[in-house]
């Protein structure tokens, strides 16, 4: 193994050095925010907490070859599309302001619509990369559409405007 094959070199680190000051700018703006709130020790350690969890999932994406997320997008998205139709079934979902779309798990409060935007942006990215020569057709334009569309519905039936707020521009972005 080459210097130029090792993980550090492969690492953005201005992304790395900028991800770590806004989470010091966020956890700064949290305590602020908190301080004189009753329940601010408990807000802290939940950021903490997600900051690890944050943090070892950034240690497994490194080490993962990124070909596989393009491998397995197809099973991604189908499995978000299911997590989405489950949380509109009231039995199964809780409700959080205003919004269907949560799972409320021992620990944590779990919303299915925010890995759906991150599947759809890798279906979205597999499907462009494999009408890289067609790229510039309307009719790639349309399919782009045709594939997030099931993805969009299912947020906006929670709804989740804020996750659309998002992934819509982003999608408009990409192509």
């Amino acid at each position: 193994m080459t210097n130029r094959d090792s993980v550090t070199h492969r690492l953005d680190w201005t992304l790395i050095v900028s991800v770590l000051g806004l989470l010091v700018i966020g956890t700064l703006a949290i305590m602020s925010a908190s301080w004189y709130l009753p329940i601010s020790r408990q807000i802290l350690n939940r950021q903490g907490l997600a900051m690890v969890i944050g943090g070892f999932a950034f240690i497994f994406g490194v080490g993962l070859n990124y070909q596989v997320y393009q491998d397995q997008s197809k099973t991604a998205y189908a499995i978000a599309l299911l997590l989405l139709v489950a949380v509109l079934v009231p039995s199964l979902s809780h409700t959080l302001r205003g919004t269907r779309g949560w799972f409320r798990l021992p620990f944590l409060s779990f919303q299915p619509s925010e890995v759906a935007r991150l599947v759809t942006l890798f279906i979205v990215s597999d499907y462009l990369v494999k009408r890289i020569s067609r790229i510039e057709e309307f009719s790639t334009v349309l399919g782009c559409l045709g594939v997030a569309a099931p993805a969009f519905a299912l947020i906006l039936l929670e709804p989740d405007l804020s996750c659309t707020m998002v992934l819509f521009p982003t999608l408009l972005f990409m192509l």
